[in-house]
């Protein structure tokens, strides 16, 4: 396991306090985001902020084709049966 390259991953464990690296603790108060999160997120609030799923607009079914995707690749991630 690289835990250097698992840290990059992460924009706030590249900061250090008082020269030491961050280690951080507080996952019940709000968890670390990845960087290809964190753009994510960032790419959902330029270009389609809309209710995916609801919404019949334009940006609305781009918000829900990005979710449909999104649940397809975590199901194969997670080796999940398809509920169709």
């Amino acid at each position: 396991m690289d835990i250097k390259k698992i840290r990059d991953d992460f924009p706030t464990l590249n900061q250090s306090i008082n020269g030491k690296p961050i280690i951080y603790f507080d996952n019940a108060c709000m968890t670390l985001r990845p960087r290809h999160v964190i753009e994510s997120i960032c790419e959902y609030y330029n270009k389609y902020p809309a209710c995916g799923g609801r919404s019949v607009h334009k940006l609305g079914m781009e918000v829900s084709v990005k979710c449909d995707e999104a649940r397809e690749t975590f199901r194969k991630f997670i080796n999940a049966k398809t509920n169709k």
